[in-house]
């Protein structure tokens, strides 16, 4: 292996380290958004679904109903927003490292082109 590539290498390694490191945060941030999300709507849900647990001599009301039903649908539309706007973010960072390891790979150019130029006052 000559001698030229081992810095490639250590930034190889370095990169991948990175991506592990995103990824790794990503997922308990998601984690702690969806425990969020589960601490706020968990109370609510409790109590509406309460006395369908407990045998009662009458059904529920519609209107109990459409409640529930509406703090269920509240509480899946926050953890779908939760995952899309995680996946975004990680998208975001890993995009950045796969521009890294693009500029990595191209011969003769070790780092990020700068313009050097300045825009007419």
């Amino acid at each position: 292996m000559p001698s030229s590539d081992i810095p490639q290498d250590r930034e190889l390694s370095s990169l991948m380290m990175q991506t592990w490191l995103i990824c790794a945060t990503s997922a308990l941030r998601y984690w702690r958004d969806l425990a969020d999300v589960y601490a706020r709507y968990q109370p609510a849900l409790t109590r509406s679904a309460a006395p369908r647990a407990t045998p009662q001599p009458s059904t529920p009301e519609a209107s109990e109903d459409r409640v529930l039903a509406d703090e269920v649908r509240a509480c899946l539309r926050e953890i779908g927003d939760v995952a899309l706007r995680e996946a975004r973010r990680l998208q975001t960072e890993l995009e950045r490292i796969g521009e890294a390891v693009a500029r990595g790979l191209e011969p003769g150019r070790s780092e990020f082109y700068q313009r050097r130029w300045k825009a007419k006052d």
